[in-house]
């Protein structure tokens, strides 16, 4: 996904006016916001127009990195016209990231939390635990119960007794679980893996190559994916 356009709009509410901004991005997801620069913050649709002009084809979903990009570019002072600028693209960005998961937990049939109580959470344990669960034909069990756990019931899956729970759905072995992620192989093989999607040009999940060297990130990417294993056929 990638942002095509950041615009300021306006209405004429009679003793004042009312005015918006929009993302709109290359898959149709429009993301909008409020702002107000009738009392006092005079050119702040002036001040949005310049920051956004950075943004332009970037992928609107990391926005904390995004949010770093546009403070790092003006002189800042507190409550001044940079920093609301750069709070109505924030929100606005906020907007696409609510509504893009709900589209796609409603296609897929799932249920999807936003935002989770616990955001950033640490997952070491749970991708130790596919490797584990791989090593018993449970990987696809446990990934899905895990992401079932964190994004649709909102639970912390950093916590053991949340893993735990998780072996006992799926029908895994709790102490044979948290004694296979805390062996050193595991731990090295996760390493490994790590290190070889980032060799590879890969920076998310979930990454996916196709034919050694085809690479398309994203849930997005899936009817592309199948067109590239299909040609192979």
């Amino acid at each position: 996904m990638k942002i095509t356009a950041i615009e300021s709009l306006h209405c004429d509410a009679g003793w004042r006016n009312f005015s918006f901004l929009t993302v709109s991005t290359d898959t149709g997801l429009v993301g909008w916001s409020e702002y107000n620069e009738s009392y006092g913050s005079k050119g702040l649709s002036a001040v949005n127009d310049r920051l956004a002009e950075g943004l332009i084809g970037e992928d609107p979903r990391p926005i904390e990195k995004l949010s770093s990009r546009l403070y790092a570019s003006p002189r800042q002072a507190p409550g001044g016209v940079n920093q609301q600028a750069i709070g109505a693209i924030e929100n606005a960005l906020l907007d696409v990231m609510a509504k893009d998961p709900a589209d796609w937990a409603a296609y897929a049939g799932i249920k999807i939390t936003w935002e989770p109580t616990v955001f950033i959470v640490n997952a070491v344990k749970c991708m130790r635990g596919c490797i584990a669960a791989g090593c018993l034909d449970k990987i696809v069990d446990h990934a899905r119960a895990v992401f079932e756990a964190y994004w649709g019931d909102d639970q912390d899956v950093s916590q053991d007794d949340v893993l735990g729970a998780i072996c006992d759905r799926i029908g895994l072995d709790r102490d044979a679980f948290f004694a296979a992620i805390a062996e050193p192989e595991i731990k090295d093989e996760l390493k490994a893996n790590t290190a070889e999607v980032v060799e590879r040009g890969g920076f998310g999940s979930p990454t996916i190559f196709v034919s050694g060297e085809d690479m398309y990130f994203g849930n997005d990417r899936m009817p592309l994916v199948r067109a590239a294993v299909a040609r192979l056929a």
